[in-house]
């Protein structure tokens, strides 16, 4: 699962790009990213 940078802001955060998922690399975001939402 490649990802980059895009662009980082101070106080305010980071995009990232991801190319390529798959199912099991997308499974694992989707996990990543509901885990960040819950922490909020």
């Amino acid at each position: 699962m490649p990802a980059a940078v895009r662009v980082v802001k101070a106080k305010i955060g980071m995009e990232l790009a991801f190319e390529d998922l798959d199912s099991n690399s997308n499974e694992t975001f989707m996990a990543w990213i509901e885990g960040l939402r819950l922490s909020r």
